[in-house]
This record gives structure tokens, sequence and C-alpha cells, in this order.
């Protein structure tokens, strides 16, 4: 799917948990239209190691279709960026997370996290290709 498609989705966040296993809710708290700064939702994700962290998500600077900036709040503090680009038919995106966590069973499984993380970002993965070949 071109950039343009994959985008559609992605900054519908609050739909997310349709297609995302792991997303376990996905809440609008401030809305200046969807794809604006200041757009914020709230999330609850739950790991493959067991529990469940919230947190909110604030865009901050966007570029549609190609960047997203956001700020994270919660059970994870700090910043994140997603950037898309055309790839023959299709899009590559990368996704760049720099946060830490002031939970202390969350910071007990740092040695865990990559192998969460890649679990709940593959499940993405695949859900995300589903629902753009669906549709």
């Amino acid at each position: 799917m071109p950039p343009p498609r994959v985008w559609e989705e992605l900054i519908a966040v609050e739909h997310w948990p349709r297609w995302w296993p792991g997303i376990r809710s996905a809440r609008v708290i401030a809305d200046p239209g969807e794809g604006a700064p200041g757009r914020r939702v709230a999330l609850t994700i739950g790991s493959p190691l067991g529990h469940r962290m919230r947190f909110a998500l604030e865009l901050t600077e966007t570029r549609p279709p190609e960047r997203a900036l956001v700020r994270a709040a919660g059970d994870l503090r700090g910043t994140g960026r997603l950037t898309a680009a055309e790839a023959g038919a299709g899009s590559a995106l990368t996704i760049t997370w720099c946060v830490v966590s002031r939970r202390r069973l969350v910071r007990a499984l740092r040695p865990l996290a990559p192998w969460a993380h890649g679990r709940v970002m593959a499940a993405g993965e695949r859900g995300l290709r589903e629902r753009l070949a669906s549709g």
C-alpha cells in the first residue's frame, strides 16, 4: 500500500484495537482534528509478559503521510517517531521509540523488553497488513 493509505490507518489510533492484538484500548482524550498536532489518545497495552501498560500519546508534529512525532506520558515517558516512505508498490515504515518507565515491574523486566516489544510490534505489523489487504 502507498504511504497515504498506510497513514490513514495509523493516524486513526482509536481504531488500533480492531487490528492490533495487544492494544487493549485506545481512547481519544483531546482532538483538535484527526492527524493534527495536539491530538491525544490514551492507550492500554497488554504485554506478552502478563502486565498492562497505560500511557497517553500526544501528536506533536506531522508531515502527512511521511512523518509523525509523538510524546508519551504515563507508564511510558518519552518520544516516538514514525516515518513512511514509498518502497516499490508498498510502504516502508520505521518506528523509533526513546522511552523510559517509572514502573518498578517494567524496569525489573527490562532484559526481556526487546523480546516483548518485538512481539507486540510484530503482531501490529501483521494486523496492519491484514487490515490494509482487506480494504
